[in-house]
């Protein structure tokens, strides 16, 4: 395994993502690409700057940090990427495509909010080719 996917939401708690060190064998040797995606109105234009500066941007970033904390305290060394885009699960889809993972994890809610019609899991499940490993959260 050279390279695993993991998406990364404002509300993510890392603290499933321990089980990835008994999944996988030599971790240490694995790149570890942490995504957010920054989710905007279809009124907004993709290519303005200023959404550097915008409070959903800056809360996926800081979550990406929080992330990338939680596998340094593991001795690994994650890269972060951050994408702009109308669509979570196609912002996903089109990086799991785009390069070559391993692995896509995905960590999911036990139980969602009663809000959410449709989960980014169920969205993605059938349009990558890369295997999945779905992790709960509480």
């Amino acid at each position: 395994m050279k390279r695993i996917l993991i998406p990364v939401g404002e509300y993510t708690d890392p603290t499933p993502l321990i089980k990835l060190t008994e999944i996988i064998k030599d971790l240490e040797s694995v790149e570890i690409v942490l995504f957010g995606v920054v989710s905007i109105p279809f009124t907004t234009s993709l290519e303005q700057e200023e959404i550097r500066n915008t409070e959903p941007y800056i809360r996926i970033r800081d979550k990406l940090e929080e992330v990338s904390q939680f596998f340094r305290s593991l001795g690994l060394s994650p890269k972060t990427r951050i994408v702009v885009s109308r669509d979570v699960p196609e912002a996903i889809i089109e990086e799991a495509l785009s390069e070559e993972y391993d692995l896509i994890v995905l960590i999911k809610r036990l139980k969602p909010p009663r809000f959410v019609r449709r989960s980014v899991s169920q969205a993605i499940l059938s349009k990558i080719p890369s295997p999945l490993l779905i992790l709960t959260m509480d």
